[in-house]
């Protein structure tokens, strides 16, 4: 289920609606509310600690969004390799060796974001991701605390946080630019259409039996 961290305490509103269809109903009348901790504030619970968590937050969207798109990558380089072996174009063996070289460096990605899954299935040890580091940090200190993050957890968030602009650079550069090229080279080659290109199409005249007047 979504997560998140915990509101300071303080005065909120809360509204209803239903949606049907694509239209918004409001249900009833909006209400407030306060939020107060139960153990009299003797853990702090101050904007300053949820400001943390939520930059927390917003770097997990981010590494997530990362590592859900590097799959969908490699899901389209594996269709593309496949269609380029049934291409009969003469660079079809080039394009498909560049496919794979394109593999190689999406795959040093995804063990950036999420680790060496052969070292795992092996239970042989291996550098943390900056998914396992952002996870220690998210895990607890959403769920079991209110009050401000350890000395650990925001070392793990400066490290992910350090780490994964470079990672991100070297996705968008993949996905933007390098692939964007091999498949446009894929098209050009004749290659089966496969998932995230556009087709091309140009029409040909034709003049069958010497009369062209169009039907109608």
């Amino acid at each position: 289920e979504p997560a998140g961290p915990y509101v300071i305490p303080g005065s909120y509103r809360v509204s209803m609606a239903k949606r049907v269809d694509g239209a918004v109903t409001p249900i009833g009348e909006p209400r407030t509310f306060e939020v107060y901790q139960l153990d009299a504030d003797a853990t702090p619970r101050t904007p300053a600690v949820l400001a943390f968590q939520q930059q927390t937050a917003t770097l997990a969207r981010a590494v997530l969004g990362a590592n859900a798109l590097a799959t969908e990558t490699m899901n389209r380089l594996n269709l593309l390799e496949q269609a380029l072996q049934a291409t009969p174009a003469a660079d079809a063996a080039r394009l498909a060796a560049d496919a794979r070289t394109l593999e190689s460096r999406l795959r040093d990605i995804q063990t950036s974001l999420t680790g060496d899954r052969t070292a795992a299935r092996r239970s042989e040890s291996s550098p943390p991701s900056l998914l396992d580091r952002l996870n220690d940090v998210t895990g607890g200190l959403w769920s079991s605390t209110l009050g401000d993050a350890t000395t650990t957890q925001k070392r793990q968030y400066e490290i992910v946080g350090s780490e994964f602009g470079g990672v991100l650079g070297q996705l968008r550069t993949l996905v933007t630019v390098d692939i964007k090229r091999l498949e446009d080279s894929a098209e050009a080659a004749g290659a089966p259409w496969t998932s995230g290109r556009f087709p091309t199409w140009e029409a040909i005249g034709a003049d069958v039996g010497g009369n062209d007047t169009p039907r109608r």
